[in-house]
């Protein structure tokens, strides 16, 4: 199984592979309010993408575990990282949240303004 090292917050460590850099922004905001999603390919390296994979089985990475069918959203389960988080996690929250703030930013005010 592969090492993952803890975050450093600066959106760029090793198996980051750094498309991130070249995210449109204008074009991750119109994915996003279209679909409610935005596909981002190549995020991080494959052997980084197997290093956190085979992470799952463990419980020691994790702090908790979310079993769907308990709550009624269908199948299968989800794991919430334990902080601080795997370096990988760590650096692309940190390089995407520059671009996904603002969208939720304009969420938040469009939902404000449809509330009032």
């Amino acid at each position: 199984m592969g090492q993952l090292r803890r975050g450093t917050r600066d959106g760029d460590g090793p198996g980051v592979t750094g498309p991130h850099h070249a995210i449109a922004p204008s074009r991750l905001a119109a994915d996003l309010d279209d679909g409610g999603f935005a596909v981002l390919p190549r995020l991080l390296d494959p052997e980084t993408c197997r290093a956190i994979a085979e992470t799952y089985d463990a419980e020691a990475p994790f702090r908790s575990r979310i079993v769907m069918a308990r709550h009624g959203f269908g199948r299968g389960e989800y794991k919430y990282f334990a902080y601080p988080l795997p370096a990988p996690i760590d650096d692309l929250r940190t390089a995407l949240y520059a671009h996904l703030a603002p969208v939720a930013n304009a969420w938040m005010a469009r939902d404000v303004r449809t509330e009032s």
